[in-house]
């Protein structure tokens, strides 16, 4: 009987309002507290309607503002998860502030994660199959463009400076260059090095994951 004088009651006062499960049942047994002091069950019904309408009111108008310009997308969503925390018994202050704590560190958390992928990802990205001992072709040098289609051999790697040492076929000197100007000449042997690298690129959100969440941990990282 109170979920249907609840439901009647919320299609008067906010008949935009649609109620989640757990919503609707914390108001439903506050229909039935007013009831049980006195109250008609018409009247408890449409008091509790009226109220949670106000509620969802000021929820929706304090995380507009506290809200940035490009997030105000996420205020139909946030509203409703502070308005259940009011219905929790959590006063409308108090579920704003602990909403957007909650979203606060969401965003740090999201936002650490796609940045972490993007540095991650041109790592990858930025490193074509190589190996020492390899054989490779110079392309792309825009500097030194005699450079270009000479292929040679991988002598040396430097992590400091990320470049690859190649002694090209048609001089003695060691040639420092970028892993991006570099183009594997595969054999049979790097067809496997190719695999592990496209192992590498899929699980590069899931890493991500983790070296962010042992950064909001304040877990000390090796560069």
């Amino acid at each position: 009987e109170a979920a249907s004088a609840l439901a009647a009651a919320m299609q008067t006062a906010a008949p935009a309002c649609r109620l989640s499960g757990e919503n609707a049942k914390a108001l439903q047994r506050r229909v039935l507290l007013a009831v049980d002091r006195g109250t008609a069950m018409q009247a408890a019904a449409l008091y509790v309607a009226e109220e949670w309408s106000a509620t969802e009111r000021a929820v929706k108008d304090a995380l507009s503002r506290r809200l940035p310009a490009h997030a105000q997308d996420e205020v139909e969503e946030l509203a409703g998860a502070a308005a259940a925390t009011v219905c929790q018994g959590s006063s409308v202050e108090q579920a704003i502030v602990e909403t957007m704590r909650k979203w606060n560190r969401d965003h740090a958390d999201r936002k650490a994660k796609e940045a972490l992928q993007g540095v991650l990802h041109e790592a990858v990205a930025d490193q074509p199959i190589c190996h020492l001992g390899g054989r490779v072709r110079v392309v792309g040098v825009v500097s030194k463009p005699e450079l270009n289609d000479q292929e040679g051999t991988i002598a040396t790697y430097s992590a400091r400076a990320h470049r690859w040492g190649v002694r090209v076929d048609s001089q003695a000197a060691l040639l420092a260059v970028r892993g991006a100007n570099l183009e594997p000449l595969r054999s049979a042997a790097d067809n496997d090095a190719g695999a592990a690298q496209v192992c590498l690129a899929e699980v590069l959100p899931a890493l991500a994951e983790c070296v962010s969440g042992a950064m909001l941990r304040g877990e000390q990282l090796a560069p």
